[in-house]
């Protein structure tokens, strides 16, 4: 259901993330929206294999997703939104070339209280 949401939809899109070898899929990278006119998205990622943490593989999948965001889908700049707590993600944004923005206060609510959320951009 999750992955027929996206389809037929020009404002989203979903793309897997999946290991070479073997052929596995290990999370997805969203474009939650689309702004074709002003030629932005809002991207994040989720990777649900602990086992695979610390290898770099979310790294590569941004670095990939954003090559083919900025050359064949035109686009001019990409945004993030990752709660101040989500500190692998933090790091795999800051690491692919992604900046601060600003915050959001009280911007999410995780873990039983709000949280700082941060806005990154990548031009």
């Amino acid at each position: 259901d999750y992955v027929e949401s996206y389809n037929g939809h020009t404002g989203r899109a979903l793309f897997g993330v999946f290991l070479k070898e073997p052929q596995l899929h290990i999370g997805n990278i969203t474009f939650s929206r689309i702004d074709w006119e002003r030629a932005f998205a809002i991207v994040g990622i989720t990777l649900g294999r602990k086992e695979l943490t610390g290898r770099g593989l979310a790294k590569e999948a941004m670095v990939g997703i954003g090559e083919n965001a900025f050359e064949h889908l035109r686009l001019h700049r990409l945004q993030a939104h990752v709660a101040e707590k989500n500190l692998r993600a933090v790091r795999v944004f800051e690491e692919c070339g992604f900046k601060v923005e600003g915050n959001l206060r009280d911007g999410e609510f995780m873990g039983g209280k709000f949280q700082e959320v941060y806005i990154f951009h990548h031009v």
